[in-house]
């Protein structure tokens, strides 16, 4: 799974084709014979299909119905695993805003059963619900080779009617933060977004079908919009989470928090940081790279984040000189190798045996 790679940013219109309002079979020809929905030309072309087909404008809503099974649709999956990263979702989200409509995504696994358990609920949902303005999306939590064995037969076992991608484990770090507020990553769980691209709920593991239902009738009828909360965090108290890493055995050694009551405060974070870091790794052999902290809930990392790693890497570097990666250094790997640092934190495996770091210290940055 650390091997599936998402799509580069850049010129891309849509992951999957627009399900029609008419009955009928969905199928886009392109898809036979694409190697990959990983080339970026392909990506472009692909996108364009989701957007060129919703028009007119979107009816009154209305409480939903139970569709006849004369009014079914089937959703035609390609046989190559349809990968996509933090930046696809996000473009895809994009171009169902353009679109004006509510968009739900539910993350899923194969392998998870409860979140299997939702497909039919799901599916009924979008039935209901597709005629004014819903869209469902399914991403699912796997590796790319289970698309063809095992994730595209089921989906079509169900009658599922709405697109599925796969969300591969080097980028799952960026798509939990960049999606979210509150959600740990746990599944089953769903995002919705009204129609403007806002973040109106999150609903974590556990959350019921009915509250599911309930919220999705209440956004799409416009009785549920994004609350000011909603907005990225832009107050003052900041809170950083770190983590060393490990990198020979993949496992977390250290973990700090720190708070501030301004973004000004970064050298006492960073002090707090280092001395817990400090007392557990083995500096004899170290090298360790410190990484910039990503903002929670963006998946960005801002310049308090690049600050704070500076900080950190200084502290450090005066009392272990040999043993710290040169902050320039460790931001040139993440450039050369296209990676995060949440993507590095997800999946250490992204750079173990590529540049001889033994550690790596990260973490985030939550204002509140």
């Amino acid at each position: 799974m650390g091997n599936d790679k998402g799509f580069s940013r850049g010129g891309r219109e849509s992951l999957i084709e627009f399900v029609p309002a008419t009955p009928q079979e969905v199928h886009d020809p392109r898809f036979a014979s694409c190697p990959s929905f990983l080339a970026g030309s392909l990506a472009c072309a692909v996108i364009a299909g989701l957007l060129a087909g919703c028009e007119g404008p979107t009816p009154t809503y209305m409480p939903p119905r139970r569709p006849s099974p004369a009014e079914a649709v089937t959703f035609i999956y390609p046989q190559e695993p349809p990968i996509a990263d933090a930046d696809a979702l996000e473009d895809l989200l994009a171009g169902y805003r353009r679109q004006g409509r509510v968009v739900l995504l539910h993350f899923w696994s194969i392998e998870n059963a409860a979140s299997r358990d939702q497909f039919g609920a799901f599916i009924d949902l979008y039935r209901d619900n597709r005629a004014y303005g819903l869209q469902c999306v399914a991403a699912a939590f796997d590796g790319s080779g289970q698309w063809t064995t095992e994730i595209s037969p089921f989906l079509r076992s169900v009658g599922c009617n709405y697109p599925c991608v796969i969300v591969p484990f080097s980028s799952r770090g960026d798509v939990v933060a960049r999606m979210a507020y509150e959600w740990n990553g746990r599944i089953p769980a769903a995002l919705v977004f009204d129609r403007d691209g806002r973040l109106v709920a999150e609903l974590p593991a556990g959350t019921s079908v009915d509250k599911i239902r309930q919220v999705v009738a209440d956004v799409v009828a416009g009785r549920l919009e994004a609350s000011e909360g909603a907005a990225r965090p832009s107050s003052k108290r900041v809170t950083a989470q770190s983590r060393a890493l490990d990198l020979s055995v993949n496992k977390t050694i250290a973990r700090a928090r720190s708070e501030a009551d301004s973004a000004g405060d970064v050298d006492r974070m960073a002090q707090s940081i280092a001395a817990r870091c400090e007392a557990t790794i083995d500096w004899s052999t170290a090298k360790v790279a410190i990484l910039p902290f990503t903002l929670v809930g963006s998946g960005g990392t801002p310049e308090m984040g690049r600050q704070l790693a500076d900080s950190v890497a200084r502290i450090l570097a005066a009392r272990h000189p040999e043993a710290i990666v040169p902050r320039d250094q460790a931001d040139a790997v993440l450039k050369r190798y296209n990676l995060t640092p949440l993507a590095v934190e997800y999946d250490p495996t992204t750079v173990t045996g590529r540049v001889g770091w033994t550690h790596i210290i990260t973490g985030t940055l939550n204002m509140k």
